[in-house]
């Protein structure tokens, strides 16, 4: 048995070496070794089970000598490791120290296993002594550092990884691991070089590659990452990771196809949830849906104490979702804890912290992530987003404009930076940010949605209509995305003088998601066009009828009494619409006193939300405010955004006057003339 031992040793476990012992047990007449030969195949294809029957027998066999009953008993440590059985792995090492001693070998093996039971300074006491008694054990140092990393104590568990590639130059293994720590410290240049050595030294595994692939993909360099799984593929066509990512990056490139292809190649079972979660992207990059307007799937699982940092910010976005602010928020406090130095987590954090009204932590929150990591496009344009929310433009394009520094074709900066352009009134730079980002996600339709707004308000008509005809077109015409893409097409049509095919977008709309506010209001807007008063007001009743109520679905109402001559009830709505409107602009930044006059001017040092103060004007002067009303318009023009918004308030203004009469609201369009 011990000639055995050296075989299946030296032999590294192949399959051929095991049947080379199964034959020789069968021609010497020697059933032991022919049966151990029978277990170690086993072993070497993937049952553990039979190696460790292998190793139980081995174990016991009195004929061994002291040394190689020792590699037994490591070897089935290992094992039991490997199989979960930790109390039996560690029984066995003690077993290993007094047949021949304590060793390096078996204080490694104790400490990986105390590190992975989360005993860290348990772990570190053996793996010290491992480095004590080998200082070039490569593997003490590689498990060392996976203890310092469970600390928290990121320099030491670098220095260690450090120590290990230098030992061993060549090993990938310690490459991706060194990585994945450089990555956790946001060390993103030092930590892809790492990946590149691992390429290099192992060109012929595909497991580096998909590794590579996914640091591209998660920063937005999709065609780099293609080519890595292009050739990872090429090197194992079966292998489900590649394809699942490769099918991934093609259906954000806009290649439907193919990337259903990949799908078609990953096994039915085992892979569920990973195939749903690309059919998803597929969904959201080809079939009409925007990232960003995803419905959660349902309530958290409140399934108690998480200790994984992914779980707790999956269960924060879902707490999110749903506009449970301060769970999600208390959900990041834990993993932030748990990874004290991700960006990522600070980031998503200081958004939620901002949405909830704490914007000082909101800020202090960025500042660490950015601090941890200089090129964080989500904290720079995160920044951005709350400079322009709060009528700090010139420094959130500034923001917007560093973050696609770093990362080019960044879908949300670009979307981000676009948008500000075309509530500033530049459309030609809105359009060009619209171009770049159509020239990646070639298939978005909420790209197409983007440029076509931003064309229509350029003058492009033509170029506007072919680009909402596509989305539309790339929507699929199904789900409540692809409803509220049919109706912008809608809006602009009405905006052409073209009711009838409005009405009709509206009405497909409307079938697709009855839930959707907007488009209720929307066809009541429609109605009112075609004269036809009675349905404008149900539409517009349904608009109210949701919570939050929507003020224009009361101010609707209004005009449709109006029309038809009952002042008495139209001035009662107009008031309510008012009411309505002021109270869901109430913001902790703005002290609002009790008189409406008072209120509308309190209104008018609101920053931002120029769409909403722009329709709180035709508000208040519709409820009687004339001189607040203008006033706040002379405010809002002079903070020069939501200047998209202005053709359909010069609409409104004109409709008002028609009905409330020209000297009331004729000072009003001047100033939108003059502007």
């Amino acid at each position: 048995m011990q000639d055995f031992i050296d075989v299946y040793r030296w032999a590294n476990g192949t399959p051929a070496w095991a049947q080379m012992i199964v034959d020789a047990g069968l021609d010497g007449g020697n059933d032991a070794v022919r049966a151990r030969g029978e277990q170690l195949a086993g072993w070497v294809s993937g049952r553990l089970e039979n190696g460790l029957a292998m190793l139980d027998n081995l174990a016991e066999d009195r004929t061994l000598d002291d040394a190689h009953r020792w590699y037994v008993l490591i070897d089935r440590a290992a094992l039991q490791h490997s199989l979960g059985r930790d109390r039996e792995a560690l029984q066995d090492l003690d077993r290993a120290d007094r047949v021949l001693g304590p060793s390096g070998i078996a204080e490694e093996l104790r400490g990986q296993i105390r590190t992975e039971l989360g005993e860290y300074q348990q772990a570190l006491r053996h793996l010290d002594e491992a480095v004590r008694r080998n200082p070039d054990y490569v593997l003490a140092y590689s498990s060392r550092s996976a203890a310092y990393r469970g600390l928290q104590q990121y320099e030491e568990a670098l220095a260690d990884l450090d120590r290990a590639v230098v030992l061993d130059p060549a090993d990938p293994i310690l490459l991706v691991a060194r990585s994945s720590l450089r990555e956790e410290l946001n060390q993103t240049a030092e930590a892809k070089a790492d990946l590149d050595r691992a390429v290099a030294v192992a060109p012929g595994n595909p497991a580096w590659l998909v590794l590579r692939a996914g640091f591209q993909f998660a920063r937005g360099r999709f065609f780099e990452a293609l080519a890595d799984l292009d050739h990872a593929v090429e090197l194992d066509p079966d292998a489900p990771d590649s394809r699942l990512l490769r099918a991934a990056v093609r259906a954000m490139l806009g290649r439907e196809e193919d990337a259903v292809a990949d799908l078609e190649r990953v096994p039915r079972t085992g892979f569920e949830a990973d195939v749903a979660a690309v059919r998803t992207v597929i969904e959201q990059f080809t079939g009409g849906l925007q990232p960003e307007e995803q419905k959660p799937a349902g309530p958290p699982t409140d399934a108690g104490e998480l200790s994984d940092p992914d779980a707790l910010l999956a269960r924060a976005r879902a707490y999110a979702d749903q506009k449970r602010l301060p769970e999600a928020i208390a959900e990041l406090d834990r993993a932030i804890r748990l990874a004290p130095r991700s960006a990522e987590l600070l980031t998503v954090r200081a958004d939620f912290r901002y949405r909830d009204g704490d914007e000082t932590a909101a800020y202090a929150d960025l500042d660490r992530a950015l601090e941890l990591d200089p090129d964080s496009v989500d904290a720079i344009r995160t920044i951005g987003v709350i400079r322009a929310e709060n009528g700090d433009y010139q420094r959130a394009l500034a923001a917007f404009d560093q973050g696609i520094l770093r990362s080019p074709h960044d879908l949300e900066t670009l979307m981000s930076r676009g948008i500000l352009h075309q509530q500033r009134g530049d459309f030609a730079k809105a359009i060009a940010d619209f171009d770049t980002l159509l020239e990646v996600f070639s298939r978005l339709p909420g790209a197409f949605v983007l440029r076509g707004r931003a064309r229509a308000l350029a003058g492009d008509v033509a170029g506007a209509r072919r680009d909402l005809d596509r989305a539309v077109k790339l929507s699929r015409r199904r789900g409540p995305v692809s409803a509220s893409i049919i109706s912008v097409r809608g809006t602009f049509l009405l905006g052409q003088d073209e009711p009838a095919a409005a009405l009709s977008d509206f009405n497909r709309a409307l079938e697709l998601a009855p839930e959707v506010r907007a488009i209720w209001s929307s066809r009541g807007r429609t109605y009112l066009s075609l004269g036809r008063y009675p349905e404008a007001i149900a539409d517009y009743e349904r608009a109210a009828e949701f919570d939050p109520p929507a003020a224009v679905g009361f101010h609707g109402q209004g005009l449709g009494w109006l029309y038809q001559g009952d002042r008495v009830r139209a001035e009662a709505l107009f008031r309510t619409a008012l009411k309505v409107a002021i109270e869901q602009l109430r913001s902790p930044k703005i002290v609002l006193p009790d008189d409406v006059p008072g209120q509308l001017d309190a209104l008018r040092g609101l920053p931002g939300k120029g769409n909403y103060r722009f329709e709180l004007v035709c508000f208040a002067l519709a409820a009687g405010y004339d001189e607040p009303a203008a006033r706040l318009l002379a405010a809002v023009l002079a903070d020069q955004i939501a200047l998209d918004a202005i053709p359909n308030l010069n609409r409104d203004l004109e409709e008002l006057s028609r009905l409330l009469g020209p000297e009331r609201v004729n000072p009003l369009l001047t100033m939108l003339t003059n502007r």
